[in-house]
């Protein structure tokens, strides 16, 4: 009995330290895992807070770089609006070009035109200028030969008269026919005398 009773103190004290070495253990084995998982997880949290500043300064970057887009929007549409505007106005100056190039092409024409007709003019005016003078020229001949004309008449008439006062002397002297004789020969002398006046005065006209 009191072998069996020693027998029994004895398992239980090996049990006992069984399990006091089980206890001991697996508290060095829980220990263990636990500053193994402390570990892991104070680098995943360093990690974490890398991984969340990384990603907080991309999200900064992020929208700085859709900040920077939205102003190069803006400024592409006010430069595609510009660029149409500038568009339209080279095409408003271009058809403005080619219908003043046009309006001066056709107004060096009508100068052109308006030169020749004024060449002409001016010749028109020389050659009128000419007749002018020709015709003044004429007009101071006509004006000295109706002096002489006159001239002439005056003399025409002044002979007309002395020939008639020199029939009505011989006709009322009641010469004889000797002296009708001479009285016929001194009208012929006065008739050629007329005569020949007459002839002057129609070479001069």
């Amino acid at each position: 009995m009191t072998m069996i009773k020693k027998n029994v103190n004895n398992l239980l004290i090996l049990l006992m330290l069984l399990l006091f070495l089980s206890i001991v253990s697996m508290t060095i084995y829980y220990h263990t895992v636990y500053s193994k998982l402390s570990n892991e997880y104070y680098t995943k949290a360093k990690e974490l807070d890398k991984v969340t500043t990384d990603l907080v300064e991309h999200k900064s970057k992020l929208n700085e770089t859709l900040a920077q887009y939205q102003i190069k929007d803006e400024r592409e549409k006010d430069l595609s609006a510009k660029y149409t505007d500038l568009r339209d106005l080279n095409q408003q100056v271009s058809q403005d070009l080619n219908q003043t190039t046009l309006t001066l092409q056709q107004t060096k024409q009508e100068l052109d035109n308006t030169k020749q007709e004024l060449v002409t003019s001016v010749k028109q005016i020389e050659q009128k200028n000419l007749e002018i003078l020709t015709l003044k020229t004429s007009v101071k001949n006509l004006e000295q030969t109706a002096s002489e004309i006159k001239t002439r008449a005056d003399q025409l008439y002044d002979a007309t008269n002395a020939l008639g006062d020199a029939i009505d002397g011989y006709i009322a002297s009641s010469q004889t026919p000797t002296s009708c004789s001479a009285l016929l020969s001194d009208i012929r002398i006065k008739f050629t005398s007329v005569e020949g006046d007459v002839s002057d005065i129609r070479g001069l006209t």
